[in-house]
């Protein structure tokens, strides 16, 4: 493992999810893995009492420590280390803010408090406390293959939506085959949710790097890793995405959530005004947004069609006509 202490480490961030969390918990625990895997769980002081759960839950499922007390008190507040029972290789690090730090805009400083575990790690993987994984081979799975292919920077894989209003389950990526990613796939397809990801540590961009952008966002994250190496999608269902309406982004509407997407895609742009693949995805999100605004009867944002500028100043015009024309031929039909 090239003298990492683990082959995974695993970050889930969580607030307010008491009605899940249980079952993003069961989906680390069930992992059947070769290598030793730390799961990191930072609860930002949550107030619907998933702090008691966490703390429940560990008590019947990690190995007490010697002294009897798994709790640490810590300034910033409760820390527990330990290993699941009957699984010495699946370690899991629980963290219970005492202070909601995302409220106090210090969402980034939550991940120092566990960096001596995450950051020793060759390959790194996601899960929000709302979602969750069903496959006990899904990190097995994602390490054996980039174990066998160095030159890939990450690998992801399908799974199923819950639908929690209609109480339903609903499919993730309708593809079924398995297949390499490039930059063109990732921007066509966008076959990358951050839940289903395994990424080496390697390949991730520096602070540095990300300071260079204002909204960094998973768009920009698996973008920037295709520029250290190729990704990989494994069709294999292994994990279920939850839609509550209750998180931030699909509590937004659909204008707001094309609009996100569009102001990344120009932002990365403006970084890599060479590649055409992000020009022709910037152009059809933006007729997407344009769409999307009629529909809802919003008029674009003036800064979104100055932002289109980036792109091309002549074409920004051309596309707000294309777009009306292309929605009367459709209301024509």
């Amino acid at each position: 493992m090239n003298n990492y202490k683990y082959m995974v480490a695993t970050r889930c961030m969580t607030y307010n999810h008491a009605s899940y969390i249980e079952d993003a918990l069961h989906g680390f625990s069930i992992q059947n893995t070769s290598f030793p895997a730390v799961y990191i769980v930072i609860d930002d002081a949550s107030t619907d009492g998933e702090p008691e759960i966490i703390m429940k839950w560990a008590k019947q499922n990690l190995t007490p420590s010697k002294e009897g007390e798994m709790w640490q008190e810590m300034p910033y507040g409760k820390l527990a280390t330990s290993t699941l029972k009957g699984k010495p290789m699946s370690h899991f690090v629980l963290l219970l803010l005492s202070e909601n730090h995302y409220q106090k805009g210090e969402k980034r400083k939550k991940m120092s408090y566990v960096a001596e575990w995450n950051n020793d790690a060759k390959y790194l993987a996601t899960s929000e406390g709302d979602d969750y994984w069903i496959d006990s081979n899904k990190l097995q799975k994602q390490v054996d293959f980039l174990e066998q292919h160095p030159d890939y920077s990450f690998c992801v894989h399908n799974f199923k939506r819950y639908q929690e209003k209609e109480g339903v389950f609903t499919e993730g990526y309708r593809y079924k085959e398995d297949f390499p990613i490039g930059i063109k796939e990732y921007l066509q397809y966008w076959p990358t949710h951050p839940m289903t990801s395994l990424i080496k540590s390697t390949s991730v961009p520096s602070i540095e790097t990300r300071k260079q952008y204002k909204h960094f966002r998973d768009n920009h994250l698996f973008y920037l890793l295709l520029k250290k190496g190729k990704g990989f999608y494994m069709a294999d269902v292994m994990g279920v995405y939850r839609i509550t309406n209750k998180g931030m982004w699909t509590s937004l509407n659909s204008v707001g959530q094309v609009e996100i997407d569009l102001v990344c895609y120009l932002e990365l742009y403006e970084h890599n005004k060479t590649d055409r693949e992000l020009k022709r995805k910037c152009i059809n999100q933006y007729i997407l947004y344009l769409i999307s605004c009629e529909d809802n009867k919003i008029a674009p944002k003036k800064e979104i069609i100055k932002k289109m500028g980036v792109v091309n100043r002549i074409e920004a015009g051309v596309l707000m006509m294309y777009s009306k024309v292309r929605r009367e031929m459709k209301n024509i039909k």
